[in-house]
């Protein structure tokens, strides 16, 4: 009995490492084919919020990317940046306003 040869199979994002390089990504985001286009698009979208490539790790985060990628049409929910803060903390009190006088102005002499 003859075994079909095993058939090529795209790699998707549960395949890569957590840090993953623009080739290794552009074949997960865009398949075999496109995989070069990968990093000019990358590069586009880092002025968006694109995730960078680490110094350290030598590759761009996969977790962000994905969020980014789903964020982007629709499939995230939108995490607030920072927590919300109680309300009113902002307000101050304040004193009364220093009026400007203004020099053309005339003056009011009092009795």
């Amino acid at each position: 009995m003859a075994r079909e040869p095993t058939r090529f199979r795209n790699r998707t994002m549960a395949d890569l490492p957590l840090f993953a390089s623009d080739d290794e990504l552009g074949e997960a985001v865009l398949g075999w084919e496109r995989r070069g286009q990968f990093r000019a698009l990358a590069e586009l979208h880092e002025r968006s919020g694109f995730p960078k490539v680490h110094p350290i790790f030598g590759g761009r985060y996969v977790p962000a990317v994905k969020h980014f990628l789903d964020s982007m049409h629709g499939l995230a929910p939108v995490l607030p940046l920072a927590p919300d803060g109680k309300e009113g903390t902002f307000h101050v009190e304040r004193k009364k306003p220093i009026r400007m006088i203004d020099p053309g102005a005339p003056t009011v002499r009092a009795r």
